[in-house]
């Protein structure tokens, strides 16, 4: 009887030991990530395709309030080497479809210089104020510190603070209810948030602002164009009062083997869902300067 004891009590410890191996490995296989609401969908649909490939890695949505292994960045900075840039996303000028500023712009295009008028303090404060004032239109951008008011503002060499108009404190997707209570109301905003990703068209209830660009981008650049048409022609070449600015993932190590081929396969291949979700590809020499960085890293991370 003491030996059956004895047996069970060896197999319990066996078995606690076996689980807490189990458990400590599928733990440091866990990664965590950290995505804007725009960017969920891309998320789970790279957590799904990348199982199928490398079932190491268990990447699962950070909690509130906790670390993450994995942070989304929207704002290049060229010095930050913790940081793998996939796509990119492009910001349009809009109003309201059926405001009095879309009835305005019926007969005015602007050009990267107007709208840098109309966004932002002028140093010119008397023809700044005349601009706006003479036709009522109100800017409306967003103040937190993650929102597309820093790319917008960098691209026309201006800081947040310049940005002229009001400002809402939550997502930049509110905008867009923002100006339209505006009538008068203008904004900007990235594609993800003007277009319906499932038919593909602009949102009902928001007009592109006309541009005095080039003949042939300013056929493609109107209400009528799908997303996946701005996105070939911004892919192709820079429209003068677009911005467009990089989209990459953060993390807090590079020295890890599991997770920088996660970010590889980010690169290379989870980029094909880039368009699904209202982004752009990076072109060919950056993506081999990603590519490159990356492998670098895992030859490190091998030694």
């Amino acid at each position: 009887m003491m030996k059956n004891s004895n047996l069970l009590t060896l197999v319990a410890l066996m078995l606690l030991t076996t689980t807490s191996v189990w458990a400590q490995q599928v733990s440091e296989g866990v990664y965590t990530i950290r995505a804007p609401r725009f960017a969920k969908g891309l998320v789970e649909k790279w957590i799904t395709e990348y199982n199928k490939v490398d079932s190491r890695m268990h990447i699962v949505v950070a909690a509130p309030g906790t670390k993450a292994d994995i942070n989304f960045s929207v704002f290049k900075d060229d010095n930050d080497d913790h940081t793998i840039w996939f796509g990119q996303y492009a910001i349009l000028p809009v109003t309201a479809r059926q405001g009095e500023a879309a009835q305005y712009f019926s007969h005015h295009k602007l050009s990267k210089k107007k709208l840098r008028e109309l966004f932002f303090v002028s140093d010119d404060i008397e023809e700044s104020l005349e601009e706006k004032h003479k036709h009522g239109l109100v800017a409306y951008s967003c103040s937190h510190a993650h929102c597309l008011s820093n790319a917008f503002a960098s691209y026309f060499g201006q800081s947040v603070a310049n940005l002229n108009g009001k400002k809402i404190s939550g997502d930049d997707i509110f905008l867009t209810t923002a100006i339209n209570r505006d009538k008068e109301g203008i904004s900007f905003n990235a594609l993800y948030n003007l277009y319906d990703l499932g038919s593909r068209k602009l949102k009902s209830d928001v007009s592109i602002i006309p541009l005095d660009v080039k003949k042939q981008h300013a056929q493609i650049l109107n209400d009528e164009t799908t997303v996946d048409g701005l996105i070939a022609l911004l892919e192709s070449e820079s429209v003068d009062g677009i911005p467009v600015q990089s989209i990459g993932l953060s993390v807090s190590t590079t020295d890890d083997e599991i997770l920088n081929g996660f970010l590889t396969w980010v690169v290379t291949v989870g980029k094909d869902y880039n368009h699904e979700f209202g982004l752009l590809n990076i072109d060919d020499k950056q993506l081999a300067a990603e590519t490159g960085k990356l492998t670098k890293k895992l030859l490190t991370a091998q030694k």
